[in-house]
């Protein structure tokens, strides 16, 4: 398809769901697409083609928004994440294999540092990557990951997802948590955070008795998500391995100005006592998804308040 006119696409989303459809439209349909803005792929267990990274690199000054979904085992992602000299603005990559030495580098790269404010990653990470992101990736207003806690015996990891259904998320496993806690995060703009904390008990085995790393994954992150004091979104599922209720909502009390907030898993004990705790907190309000004897709690005292899980009267 070397005969492509130069197009004036600004966003192309581009969906191979079956193995059979070809790519190699790609290519030259890109070097013809000097305006383009945002691209998004779809290409199943294909993976990005070769070759793609260098006509982005070559053609496509304008493209800043990036979305790449795939089930392939041999691709050239990272490769493509590399090619954007100019840095991207907004980027979400969900995918099964990603060298995790080779993703970093590219993530945590001057270029991309400089311009970067919304980033998904559908990908399991280590506690240690994730704050490395959340450190260096400054200007963020928007993030949503999965970090993987430390488990003892890696031998029972599995590459596949917790959650039937759920082909994409790919285990990094890493029990090193040394230098974790110096890490401060970088990302004081962040207005919305989506955070999916896995525990080995996730996948279905047991873990060790000995809860000392587990402890220090989960003090460490609610942390340094209450140090975000912009936030106005926040999403958490499953950091809670022992502490529940008001004992991890305490170490979020300066989040001030949040207005949406999901923590059902997050703090499956919530009751009455912690529903108090949310109003005098987080007075800014106004969504929230929480057991239905805490809702009940919270639109007494503060009737405004939508309470999503409360049952219909």
């Amino acid at each position: 398809m070397a005969y492509f006119p130069e197009t004036r696409l600004q966003e192309l989303r581009v969906g191979l769901a079956m193995l059979a459809l070809d790519t190699s439209f790609l290519g030259p349909l890109l070097a013809r697409s000097p305006r383009l803005r945002a691209l998004s792929l779809a290409l199943s267990s294909r993976g990005v083609p070769q070759g793609l990274a260098m006509v982005v690199r070559d053609h496509c000054p304008e493209l800043t928004r990036l979305a790449v979904k795939h089930h392939g085992t041999e691709d050239k992602t990272t490769e493509l994440l590399g090619a954007f000299e100019h840095g991207l603005e907004r980027l979400a990559v969900q995918c099964r294999t990603i060298d995790p030495s080779s993703f970093m580098a590219v993530m945590t790269a001057p270029q991309m540092l400089h311009r970067l404010t919304s980033l998904c990653i559908r990908a399991s990470l280590t506690p240690l990557a994730m704050a490395t992101l959340a450190q260096q990736c400054c200007h963020l207003t928007e993030l949503q990951a999965n970090v993987l806690a430390p488990e003892f015996d890696n031998e029972k990891a599995t590459h596949s997802s917790p959650w039937p259904g759920d082909e994409l998320d790919h285990v990094w496993l890493d029990n090193d948590l040394s230098g974790l806690e110096r890490i401060q995060w970088g990302c004081t703009k962040l207005r919305k955070l989506n955070l999916q904390m896995l525990h080995p008990c996730t996948f279905g085995w047991n873990a060790s008795e000995d809860n000392g790393l587990l402890d220090r994954f989960e003090d460490y992150f609610l942390v340094q998500i209450g140090n975000l004091t912009a936030l106005q979104e926040l999403t958490l599922s499953r950091p809670g391995y022992k502490k529940h209720g008001a004992e991890g909502l305490k170490r979020l009390d300066r989040l001030r100005a949040l207005k949406v907030v999901d923590v059902r898993i997050a703090f499956a004990k919530l009751g009455v006592d912690e529903a108090k705790w949310i109003v005098s907190h987080w007075e800014s309000l106004v969504e929230i998804r929480i057991p239905a004897a805490a809702a009940d709690v919270l639109q007494e005292w503060k009737p405004w308040i939508q309470c999503l899980d409360r049952p219909l009267s």
